[in-house]
């Protein structure tokens, strides 16, 4: 326990010390209960309650150490480790056909193809396997197997016309869209998917009240935020989740360049005041509960 203590409080010297002279001073409260959290309270020892509709398998999720593969076997892989939110970069073929990839400059390393003109064609993009193993899939492919798995969703971001994705989607009552306006999130919604609200970059406190009146203006539901909201804005990121289920993304902070990790486990676990689930790339929802220590 004594080597706990220390720890902790190691932590917490560190800690403020890094951020003491940074634009994060007013979160040091957070950072604090944060890891009192992790290293002391005993409460956490239990399961969390539907965890497979909480987790969303990034990218179709992480398989073998390789991550937005976007591919058949991921799928597979994520549904047999009890995801049910299946997410899918969706993109345009040069010929105008709807397939899964997160994006092109990437998916031309993954083929080893760095020289190939961009976008593909669907039969260039057909042609070739992921790192020599993973099959892609097209909007065909992406429909046979969410008809097959009846009890998977599909959530999506990057895609920007919504009118094909709906005249082409299996079924888009299952199809959850990431929109980053009011205008996109209405279009969403009428074209019969479920839209998800993600939210913008916060510089003030006009800006904090302009996301709490959009969301609360237009019945918004389902919301995604970096995981360092709620570290910077636990105050806003709490009456959100109070009235929406907020999704996190970004466990490693990325931009913001906190110097603290937060993982899946941590968000869903600890963080439940502000996150009712996250992406995840590896943390699977089989056998998840909240044992930390």
């Amino acid at each position: 326990m004594k080597l706990k203590i220390s720890i902790f409080l190691l932590v917490i010297s560190v800690m403020t010390l890094s951020i003491s002279l940074s634009e994060y001073n007013n979160v040091i409260p957070q950072y604090i209960r944060f890891y009192y959290l992790k290293f002391f309270d005993n409460a956490l020892l239990s399961s969390v309650g539907d965890i497979e509709y909480r987790l969303i398998a990034h990218g179709g999720g992480g398989i073998n150490g390789k991550v937005y593969t976007n591919s058949l076997e991921a799928l597979n892989n994520s549904y047999k480790n009890g995801f049910k939110f299946m997410e899918l970069d969706l993109h345009i073929t040069s010929d105008n056909h709807i397939v899964a990839v997160h994006d092109w400059s990437e998916w031309s390393e993954f083929v080893g193809l760095s020289d190939m003109h961009l976008p593909p064609s669907l039969r260039e993009f057909k042609k070739y396997k992921l790192f020599n193993s993973y099959t892609p899939l097209d909007i065909n492919d992406i429909n046979n197997w969410f008809i097959s798995h009846p009890d998977t969703y599909l959530v999506t971001d990057k895609i920007k016309d919504l009118t094909l994705l709906a005249n082409f989607i299996f079924d888009t009552n299952r199809v959850y869209v990431e929109t980053f306006d009011i205008q996109g999130y209405k279009d969403a919604l009428n074209l019969g998917f479920q839209p998800m609200f993600s939210m913008p970059a916060i510089k003030s406190h006009k800006d904090k009240a302009h996301v709490l009146d959009l969301i609360l203006r237009n019945n918004i539901e389902y919301v995604v935020a970096p995981s360092v909201y709620a570290f910077k804005y636990p105050e806003l990121l709490k009456i959100i989740s109070s009235i929406a289920k907020v999704f996190s993304y970004g466990q490693y902070s990325g931009k913001d360049k906190s110097p603290f990790f937060l993982n899946e486990v941590d968000t869903i676990c600890i963080q439940s005041d502000y996150f009712y689930g996250t992406y995840s790339d590896f943390v699977i929802p089989l056998n998840f509960n909240c044992l930390i220590k």
